[in-house]
């Protein structure tokens, strides 16, 4: 099963790997990190811990919608400290018919290398414009 386009994109890739890492391998290897997401289910929801290789924890400046944040340990492309930051969606959010799955869905709201301890106000202003988006274009 493929994982649903990024919003506003017309590709499977969301903008911030196309820009971050330039070789396909490095942005493969990337988005195969991603991929574990389609197969968690209520994990991410419990106290931070440790989930097969990765780390993730709630992003607790963001209070209405459940965005949180999947640390990938070692190098990739030349780039470290990667964050997969991802968007849980309440129960009341029904998605539209083609991306109705067996599997949750979770959306991936972007994957970057971070470079400061803590979110920036730009950085957290995208992530809840993207999951309005997610919230209008993708789910009745």
């Amino acid at each position: 099963m493929m994982m649903p386009p990024f919003p506003g994109t017309s590709s499977d890739f969301p903008p911030k790997i196309l820009t971050s890492w330039f070789k396909t391998r490095d942005q493969f290897e990337v988005w195969g990190q991603a991929k574990k997401l389609m197969f968690w289910d209520q994990r991410h929801t419990y106290p931070p811990g440790v989930l097969c290789d990765c780390t993730y924890e709630a992003i607790k400046e963001i209070t209405n919608v459940k965005v949180y944040e999947m640390r990938l340990d070692g190098t990739i492309g030349g780039q470290c400290n990667i964050r997969v930051v991802f968007l849980e969606p309440p129960q009341d959010w029904v998605p539209l018919t083609r991306f109705r799955s067996a599997l949750r869905n979770v959306w991936l709201l972007e994957i970057i290398p971070k470079r400061r301890d803590n979110w920036t106000t730009n950085d957290l202003n995208r992530f809840r414009g993207t999951s309005l988006i997610v919230q209008q274009k993708l789910h009745e």
